[in-house]
């Protein structure tokens, strides 16, 4: 190969090498132009602006309750919105149970909530609360049919009491009066005949009330069924299990 053709080699490989560094280098401001499109489309445009709050789930809860304590500022930019901080601020409110934080592109923001429902009542501290179906107790007016009080020596014998009482069937459910328990293995149901029942730890339920069923049949101030297999009642020291 001669020494012309050599550097015609030469001069046309430098510039391929030239030209696929230059094309890279489109690609990049291509690609940087881009973020830096949407940065300002999220963080700048006027169009993607919180301009509506809307609250979804609240029946109980006032829908300005929400909004207040979620403390949007309207004009914000969608994209700079922390979920996690609205939903704890909302959380604060104490008949809400549950928050979750939808974007509604491009202006609105919306919060979904789920509204404790109250079961039972309690009294701490001097002061009656209502208990959710979790156990949890708050503040809050109680409102409809009397609800069973709950009496409970901590939460966790609290959440056991809730536990049993909500799982309860309707026919045996409208009876409780109240639900005690000082450990979550020790709950007892007072019925509003005065009766009780000494139901135990949550478990095994639906044993229990299959038995409780039959054992009802025998008057008796007490009902034991903490033990489904050998339950007992006042005056009786053994009751084999009931087998229908």
């Amino acid at each position: 190969m001669t020494p012309q053709a050599l550097e015609t080699r030469h001069v046309r490989r430098r510039q391929g090498q030239l030209a696929r560094r230059m094309q890279a280098g489109a690609f990049v401001m291509l690609g940087v132009g881009l973020v830096v499109a949407l940065a300002w489309v999220l963080l700048a445009s006027p169009y993607l602006r919180i301009e509506r709050v809307i609250v979804r789930g609240a029946e109980a809860v006032p829908v300005n309750s929400v909004v207040l304590a979620a403390d949007v500022e309207f004009g914000t930019p969608l994209a700079l919105i922390r979920p996690a901080d609205l939903i704890e601020r909302v959380s604060t409110l104490d008949r809400v149970g549950e928050v979750q934080i939808v974007r509604g592109w491009p202006k609105e923001l919306v919060i979904e909530i789920k509204e404790r429902n109250p079961i039972a009542v309690t009294v701490i501290a001097g002061q009656v609360l209502l208990v959710d179906d979790q156990g949890v107790a708050y503040a809050g007016k109680i409102t409809g049919a009397a609800l069973p009080r709950v009496q409970a020596l901590d939460d966790r014998a609290r959440k056991a009491a809730v536990a049993v009482t909500s799982k309860l069937p309707d026919w045996l459910q409208v009876d409780v009066a109240q639900s005690r328990a000082s450990t979550p293995d020790d709950v007892t149901l007072v019925m509003r005949d005065g009766s009780e029942i000494v139901w135990g730890a949550p478990e095994r339920a639906d044993e229990k009330v299959d038995v409780l069923r039959v054992l009802l049949r025998l008057p008796s101030p007490i009902y034991d069924v903490s033990a489904p297999d050998v339950p007992t009642i006042r005056n009786t020291a053994h009751v084999p299990a009931p087998t229908s």
